[in-house]
């Protein structure tokens, strides 16, 4: 069961760099799958970084953004039956492979099924992004009504880490006015398939890590670290360890741990 991943990245290649590492660790079907970055460097120092991620992901396709739509839809990972979107600040933290995952099954079985996350689970008690609290839905078998469902339980559209029919989203990708990838997935929020469900997973297999901000779009909620330093460390030589993310069962979908970089 490939599945396609389109993944979006600017002026993180550390943080890339971190994603990667932990889809290559935690994706049984990586060798399986086609795999694209569409990235943005703002500066000569950020091309650098990227040019230094693309050394260490050799079987990755790496597309400097130009016109954001126009690469999506030139990037290729449609041939797919399935595709998943990732941001540069996501992390894997356990294995995933979707011969063995209940919720790909019922994407592929059930049609009133919208989307598979891998960051949304029975333990989401919080919201990060409003530092509010979340209930969850009267679930039947992993599986739920995501209209009026609270926070992330009623999100299906997001980039982070959610899977797809390829064929309820190309048309989308083609239709729709979008610039960049917040002002994708807020039209894509605004037109979701016409299907009720949303399935999740047992334990958090995607994380978001807002550890800081670089679109100008939305004032979301973040831990304030400079990017800019972050990419200075990578550059020379250090980075992001795993180690603050082993054994973590979060109660949210975005989390900020320690930073680790050696």
């Amino acid at each position: 069961m490939p599945i396609s991943t389109l993944i979006f990245s600017k002026d993180r290649p550390a943080q890339l760099e971190l994603l990667l590492r932990t889809m290559w660790t935690f994706r049984k079907d990586y060798k399986e799958s086609k795999h694209v970055v569409i990235y943005k460097a703002s500066t000569e120092e950020y091309r650098i970084g990227y040019d230094k991620a693309k050394a260490f992901y050799t079987t990755i396709d790496f597309i400097p953004e130009d016109n954001f739509k126009l690469n999506v839809l030139n990037s290729g990972v449609f041939d797919e039956k399935y595709l998943m979107f990732l941001v540069d600040d996501n992390v894997f933290l356990r294995p995933f492979y979707g011969e063995d995952n209940h919720g790909m099954q019922r994407l592929k079985d059930d049609e009133s099924l919208c989307c598979v996350s891998l960051r949304v689970h029975p333990n989401i008690s919080h919201c990060y992004a409003y530092d509010s609290s979340v209930t969850s839905p009267r679930m039947r078998s992993g599986v739920w009504t995501w209209k009026n469902a609270s926070g992330d339980y009623g999100y299906p559209m997001s980039l982070d880490g959610h899977i797809f029919r390829t064929a309820d989203i190309l048309p989308l990708l083609r239709d729709l006015q979008y610039e960049n990838p917040n002002q994708l997935e807020g039209e894509l929020s605004g037109h979701p398939p016409d299907r009720s469900l949303m399935t999740g997973v047992n334990k958090p297999i995607v994380v978001g890590v807002p550890w800081n901000k670089v679109q100008t779009e939305n004032d979301n909620r973040n831990a304030g670290l400079s990017y800019a330093d972050i990419n200075q460390e990578f550059l020379e030589g250090k980075t992001i360890q795993f180690d603050s993310f082993v054994d973590l069962e979060p109660n949210a979908v975005h989390i900020t741990p320690e930073l680790i970089m050696r």
